[in-house]
Order: structure tokens, then sequence, then C-alpha cells
């Protein structure tokens, strides 16, 4: 059989997806001569087959050889992106895109490579190129979501309004908004975007999550009904956590403490699955942490450092009360609160050695790049709010990074928040978390042995770093608001102002769980909710009898 004959038979059965015999006839043909189309297409089969690797050594061949052949160098970027080479794809959809700025579904493919990079500004502007080429409501959809998480409201808002005019339902759509609006304290116009979208979905799961869970909604027999139906019949495990933890949400408000309890703990059951906790590597993980940062190397980390006086960090566990003392300080007119920021774990990532994880590596590693990443976290903060004299990073689990923040960013003000136990499992257990540690809360037993290393990290730092940690207690926060809240701020450097008094008040976007209390005067109604729980509480009631 001539050559050409025999790569026309090949390309027929590849595609009567006779994959082995076309892989074959490939071979056999490129065993006479160099094509780049052939080793294009035999990538193609091998990777279609399984043989991932071996496929993505031949798409790569074919593009070097025609480096300006889209159709080549858009296979390989999708084979890369499936098979998660994403640095490689994400190089390989920029030359695309160079080739042919023209390519909407590049530009979707890019943009959502930088997003996963953590580049949203790239992620942003690749969207928007998609959108000027071909206006399709997922990439309008995506661009909002990416607005959102850099904090572009009002082009995210956009985004979203504009898949709503041009979908026939836009449930995601009018989710998002709705979740915007809960973040902004707008919970009525989030209540609407919400009946809008059950409307066009009776029976969404999201949708009656939502509605669920929102503060300022009570909800009617329907809406629990349909709930309570959809969760019994859903096999998808995120919408059947989102929809136990709502309707535990709403048996809890209601007192039926004994169903609110059942559902929580189906949502936690699959939490624990999906995200299991391991409590001895945490705990020798903090081991770790515990005998690196000594005084030496804080001393070290001190030379690297640059002016942190501006800058103040709130951590503690989860549902200590850490988004309401930010919500008091961002009322101060001189403060800017930022939310729960990444830099700080996205600079621990970044320290360490090929050979050294963190924190070893920071006895390593040159004073140089220590004092480069420190001065580039300043800068990202500093941009947030320049005219700021204060930007609050209110992250929970910056208590684990006391040390690097006392060490490397000087003069910082560090704020940790405390509460009883067994009030913050309980808040805990019924709150849905996104990060990759929530399985701590899953059980009582988790949880305990979760708040013993961190008690132990809390007593490290407290020892290591004397009067440079302002403890607030949740408790004593609410009973004496007059003395202990301008003592919160006097530990950032700033003098008492009246608009703190009212931080309900305070307009600005919240995106943490608590966002509806912080907005609401002080109450104590959740101070003791555990006494609802006592039998559940288990080894949390005894650590907390031994304290």
């Amino acid at each position: 059989m001539s050559a050409p004959s025999l790569l026309k038979q090949a390309i027929q059965l590849h595609k009567s997806r006779q994959l082995g015999k076309a892989i074959a006839a490939y071979r056999a043909y490129l065993e006479s001569q160099d094509d780049p189309t052939a080793d294009h297409y035999l990538g193609l089969a091998l990777v279609q087959s399984g043989e991932v690797e071996t496929g993505l050594d031949h798409l790569r061949k074919a593009a070097k050889s025609e480096p300006s052949n889209t159709l080549f160098l858009t296979n390989l970027a999708k084979a890369l992106l499936q098979s998660s080479h994403q640095d490689e794809a994400k190089m390989m959809f920029r030359q695309v895109v160079d080739l042919n700025p023209g390519d909407a579904e590049s530009w979707n493919n890019l943009a959502g490579l930088e997003r996963q990079s953590g580049n949203l500004d790239a992620s942003i502007n690749a969207y928007q190129k998609a959108l000027s080429r071909k206006d399709h409501p997922a990439s309008a959809r995506n661009l909002g979501l990416v607005a959102k998480d850099a904090g572009a409201r009002d082009l995210a808002r956009n985004s979203f309004l504009s898949v709503v005019s041009k979908t026939p339902k836009p449930v995601r759509a009018l989710i998002q908004l709705a979740s915007m609006e809960t973040e902004d304290g707008q919970f009525e116009q989030a209540e609407k975007h919400l009946s809008k979208a059950r409307a066009l979905a009776p029976e969404n799961a999201r949708v009656l999550a939502s509605l669920l869970t929102l503060r300022s909604f009570t909800p009617p027999a329907d809406v629990l009904d349909a709930a309570k139906r959809v969760v019994s019949q859903t096999r998808g495990k995120e919408d059947k956590t989102r929809l136990s933890f709502g309707i535990a949400r709403a048996m809890q408000r209601s007192g039926d403490h004994d169903q609110a309890w059942r559902y929580a703990a189906q949502a936690n059951q699959i939490v624990a699955e999906t995200s299991p906790f391991d409590a001895t590597a945490l705990s020798q993980e903090l081991d770790v942490l515990r005998a690196t940062f000594d005084r030496p190397l804080m001393e070290r980390l001190s030379k690297a450092g640059g002016d942190g006086s501006g800058f103040g960090f709130i951590g503690g566990l989860p549902r200590t009360g850490t988004t309401l003392v930010e919500q008091v300080l961002s009322s101060h007119p001189d403060v800017h609160g930022a939310d729960e920021r990444p830099e700080i774990p996205a600079m621990v990532s970044r320290l360490k050695t090929r050979d050294c994880p963190y924190p070893t590596a920071l006895r390593h590693l040159p004073l140089d790049h220590l004092a480069a990443e420190a001065n580039e976290h300043e800068a990202k903060m500093l941009g947030l709010a320049p005219k700021a004299s204060k930007i609050i990073d209110k992250l929970p689990f910056n208590f684990s990074h006391v040390g690097l923040l006392a060490g490397s960013v000087p003069n910082p003000s560090i704020i940790h928040c405390e509460r009883d136990l067994r009030d913050v499992f309980i808040s805990c257990f019924f709150t849905e978390f996104t990060d990759r540690l929530q399985g701590f809360r899953t059980s009582a037993q988790n949880f305990a042995a979760f708040a013993n290393t961190y008690r132990q990290v809390m007593a490290h730092w407290n020892g290591l770093v004397p009067n440079r940690i302002h403890n607030v207690r949740y408790e004593s926060l609410i009973a004496d608001f007059d003395m202990l809240a301008p003592q919160i701020l006097r530990a950032c450097g700033l003098d008492w102002h009246e608009d703190c008094r009212s931080f309900f008040q305070t307009e600005r976007t919240i995106r943490t769980p608590s966002r509806w209390q912080v907005r609401q005067p002080l109450y104590s109604s959740s101070i003791g909710r555990w006494h609802d729980y006592q039998p559940h509480l288990g080894p949390v009631a005894e650590m907390v009898g031994q304290l």
C-alpha cells in the first residue's frame, strides 16, 4: 500500500473510532517519512486510547514542526489541559490566541487556566476577550465569578445581570446575584433574586439551600418540604451537603434541635468522606512549626521584614467572633477591612526549597529572598487601600502563622479571638465551609483534637512573642463592649471613634458566614447555644471541663 493510501486508511480508521488499528496504521506510515500531520493525528489517537504521555509527545513534535498551525497548537493545548499539564496548556493557549485573536474558545480556556493559577486580572482580561469575539452566557457567568473573587464587584454584577437578560433560565446567575447582595447586606434584594430563581427551578437544590440559609428569610412550609424532598432524592454530594446544612439551620432557628442535629450530621458525614481530617498529620505539622519557630529564627526573620505597622491580622478558630472584631475595626474611618486574604497562605506555599519544606526552609532561605516576599506582601496589601492607616486581614487560620507575621512583618497588630469551645463546635458543625481543613468540625472527636492542637500552638506563640498578641474573648466583648472595644483599637494603634459603636450600620462587603450577624446590634443569644446539643458534645465538653 502506498504511503498516501496508508495515511488515508489511518484517518478513516480513526474517524470510525477503531483506535488500535488507526494507531498501528499511523505508525506504519511514519516509519517511512516524517509528517507533522500524521504525528498530530497519532498523538490524538494515543491520547484518546489512554496512552496520554506518549500521545502528548507526538502532539508536541507536530506543533514544534509547524509552530504557526493553530489546529496543532489548539489540540495540544486541549490535551494538556485534560491531562493536568496546566502550565504548558496555558502557554499553548497563549500561542493560539496570539496567532488567532478571534478564537473565543481558546480565550475561554486561557481564562480558566489563569483563574486556577490565581491570576485573576489576566483571567478577567481573557474572558473579556472571549466575550468580545462571541457573546456566550457561560463566559459572562464565568467572568462574573472571577470578577467577584477579584473584588471587581460592579463588573461581576453587570456580568451576572447580562446573563439574566439573555438567558431563558438564568438560575445560577440569579444565585450569584443573591450571594453578592447578602455579602453587601442587601438581604431583601437577595430574597427577590432567589424567589425568581425558584420560580424557574422550583426544586433546584442550590436555590433551596440559599433560601434556607438566608437569615432574613423565614421559610414557608412549601420551601422546607421541597428541600426535604430533594435532599432525600439527590445523589450529588455537593448539593446534598448544601441542602442538608440549609435545612439544619432552618430547623435550628425554629427550635427543632433534634431535627437540626440530624440534618447537620448528615451534611458533616459527607464532608468527612470528601475532606477527611487527619488529626495525627496536623499535630505533627504543628509540632514542626513550634519546634522551628524559636527566638533565633525570629531574629533572622526580623532582618528581612519591612514596616508592617500599617497591618492588622485577626486569627483564631472559625466562629469565634473574628468577623465581629473586623467589623468593629472597619467602622473606624482610618481602617480598611480586607476580609479573608489569601496572601499569607500563598507566601507560606512559596517559602520552601527543593529539599526543605516550610517552615524549616526559613532557616536556610537567603535573607534577600525573605525580604522580597515580605515586600511583595506589603505591596499587595497596601494596594487594597492606599489611603488607610491600618489594613486588616481577617483569616481565622492566621493563628498558625503568628510566628511568621510577628517575625517578617515588624510591628503588626495581631488580634486573637477566643470563645467557649462548646459554642465554637456547635457553630462550626452547623456551618458550611470551603477551607481544605473543614473536616476538623465533622465530629466532636475531630474538633476536640483540632482544638487541642490549636491551644498548644497559641500557647507557643504567646510564650515566643509575649505582649505582641491581643486576646479577645467573644463572651466578654458582648458583655462589656464599651470597655473592651476601645482596647482592641488601642492594640491596633488607633484612638476610639464613635462609628465603631454603631459597627452594625457600617456598609461594606462581607463574604464570611457571619455577614448577617455583624449587621445586627450586639446580641447574646448565640452564647450558650451548646446547651441545646449537650448530649452530642462528648470530648469537647470534657476538654472545656479540664481547662
